[in-house]
């Protein structure tokens, strides 16, 4: 009788057949272990009759799919050590400063094969291409192949969006957070504001309103309201704004002299009101454009303020016949002079002394432009050759009304920023509501204009 079978054999000496199977599988992965360390080249570190330049064996890994009958079902520990060969070969060649990262891509391609669903490559990697070697197409690829695998993982398209953003690509940058809004549930409220950011950056007010209007709806924390909040008010300041200048020049079209001042223009009649038989005044069309955007019932809060700005401040008509936000010139000019006033500190130190004027500050952004010391982010806000920026509100004389104290400009009197911020006006609240008075807007329309 076969002795692993005999019941007479005392239970001490019976041999463990799951030892044995543990050894087996313990011995196979030691085997696999050295084999890919082999492969990759890792024990040229330990190597020590190796070469002062070692030849870079990357070039003969395998690839993915070749390695998983390799593997025998242990993808996972292969893939963890063809990462950390990835860690290595990065930390290698920035020791020795070596700018060719000629096989980063490849072994982000195999870790990623070898383990489809393991996210953490695709992301670390889309990073250290764009940055090390900066192939922005090897690395939005790998986020796109990453992608494909993990349809659902937002933080990669979101990724992606932010690779765009960073080199400037912002329409690119918007269909990637288009498709998350659409298509991935489970992504956080920054998605939508940073969607609406870029709407705003790419002057597409209606739809960075709407966007705008639905984070609010949606009721987000407390911290991307006031992110959520700060978009809503730029964007309507400035749909408004846009909205009343178009007005404006069909009511000079029209009767041949620039309106008196807003409150006439918003009175003045235009077309049909939604198909009915009279014209709609411009306020009554400004309340129906706002009732597909905002929801009817803020839309007649918002029409009927006029020409009231989100700001707690007023649309202004200016000479040359285009309307603009008060609040919003006051804000820019706020940004403005924060801008300057860091440079103004940078002539004060150079310099010796303050600056009596801005016309020093000119003279001294044409000495660096002379001297080829503008830097970028200066060339972007004061151009080539340099100038200064013109005031917010269009009045060419607006900044010698801009007090220049001790050397840096003082903001004029008037509301602070975070009063303006912080102005009483209707926006959307809640969940749902809104849509079913939409189809009501037209009768309502009247009411907008008491």
């Amino acid at each position: 009788m076969d002795e692993g079978l005999n019941p007479d054999r005392p239970p001490g000496r019976r041999p463990d057949w799951r030892s044995r199977r543990s050894l087996a599988t313990l011995g196979l992965l030691g085997a696999l272990a050295g084999t890919l360390l082999g492969l990759t080249g890792l024990n040229d570190r330990f190597n020590a009759r190796r070469q002062a330049e070692p030849p870079e064996r990357v070039l003969y890994l395998p690839r993915g799919d070749s390695l998983k009958f390799m593997c025998l079902g242990y993808d996972g520990i292969a893939a963890d050590l063809i990462w950390i060969r990835s860690v290595m070969y990065v930390g290698r060649r920035m020791r020795d400063r070596d700018r060719k990262y000629e096989w980063l891509e490849k072994l982000y391609r195999v870790t990623t094969d070898l383990d489809p669903h393991w996210r953490e490559p695709y992301r670390v990697g889309a990073i250290l291409l764009s940055a090390l070697p900066q192939d922005d197409e090897r690395a939005m690829n790998l986020l796109r192949r990453g992608l494909e695998r993990n349809p659902a993982d937002w933080q990669m398209a979101y990724q992606a969006a932010k690779l765009n953003m960073l080199r400037g690509r912002n329409r690119e940058a918007l269909k990637w957070l288009n498709l998350i809004s659409r298509t991935m549930p489970g992504h956080t409220p920054v998605v939508e504001a940073t969607a609406t950011r870029l709407r705003l950056e790419h002057h597409d007010y209606p739809e960075a309103l709407r966007g705008a209007a639905m984070s609010l709806r949606s009721g987000p924390g407390e911290i991307m309201r006031a992110v959520d909040v700060s978009n809503y008010r730029e964007a309507l300041a400035r749909l408004l704004a846009t909205d009343l200048s178009e007005w404006s020049r069909r009511y000079r079209d029209s009767t041949g002299h620039p309106a008196a001042n807003l409150g006439e223009l918003l009175q003045t009649r235009f077309g049909r009101a939604g198909g009915g038989g009279r014209a709609a005044s411009v306020r009554e069309h400004l309340y129906m454009r706002l009732a597909r955007l905002t929801g009817p019932e803020v839309a007649v809060e918002l029409a009927r303020a006029l020409p009231a700005d989100p700001y707690g401040m007023e649309f202004r008509l200016r000479v040359d016949g285009e309307v603009s936000s008060q609040g919003m010139d006051r804000l820019e000019l706020f940004r403005l002079i924060q801008s300057l006033n860091v440079h103004l500190g940078n002539f004060a130190r150079i310099r010796g002394r303050p600056a009596g004027s801005l016309d020093e500050l000119q003279g001294y952004f044409l000495d660096l432009y002379r001297t080829n010391q503008l830097t970028p982010g200066m060339a972007g806000l004061l151009g080539r050759p340099p100038r200064l920026p013109a005031h917010p509100s269009g009045d060419p004389a607006g900044w010698s009304k801009v007090p220049l104290v001790d050397g840096l400009l003082k903001m004029p009197p008037g509301p602070t920023v975070e009063e303006m911020r912080s102005a009483p006006l209707a926006m959307p609240s809640g969940s749902g509501g809104d849509a079913a008075g939409a189809a009501r807007a037209p009768a309502r329309a009247g009411a907008a204009s008491r």
